[in-house]
């Protein structure tokens, strides 16, 4: 531990931001019409998605968003017990946000959670629209770009504030 404990939640969240960033800007890349019907057309075909949908990619594709974690081991220092549970995260968001259902509770949805993170209901949207709600981890990209949807239990969550 050359960082000191400190600098082990520091680099998990570096890492999340960091991958949050990648995923939602190649991610909205994958959408370009061309690029989308090479390589990202076969992850939508799941309209109503499941937990598998979240592993279902085209080879490009998943190598494309899979490279950027050992990148930025080359780059960013990291404890393997960070590296791993960063791992972990990942997959959990990636077949949570793939159930096709909301998991979280209705509380969650309406305060930090559900305004911060991607939750499965705000990840649907994305499956049945296309053009919105590109992000991974975070709704930062999505709110500051102007393809945040909100869903309609934000809304009404928002609207008795």
């Amino acid at each position: 531990m050359d960082y000191g404990l400190f600098y082990l939640p520091l680099s998990l969240f570096i890492y999340l931001i960091l991958h949050d960033t990648y995923f939602y800007w190649t991610h909205r890349w994958l959408h370009i019409p061309s690029i989308y019907r090479c390589f990202h057309q076969i992850h939508h075909e799941s309209i109503n998605p499941t937990p598998w949908t979240s592993f279902s990619f085209d080879p490009v594709e998943s190598i494309i968003q899979a490279i950027i974690i050992p990148v930025m081991v080359l780059i960013i220092p990291i404890h393997i017990s960070m590296l791993g549970l960063l791992l972990t995260l990942m997959t959990i968001f990636g077949v949570v946000n793939h159930t096709g259902y909301e998991v979280y509770p209705y509380s969650w949805i309406r305060g930090f959670w559900g305004k911060h993170w991607i939750t499965p209901t705000h990840h649907t949207i994305h499956h049945h629209k296309f053009n919105c709600n590109y992000g991974l981890y975070f709704r930062f990209w999505d709110k500051l770009m102007n393809t945040d949807l909100m869903v309609k239990t934000q809304i009404n969550a928002d609207k008795r504030k």
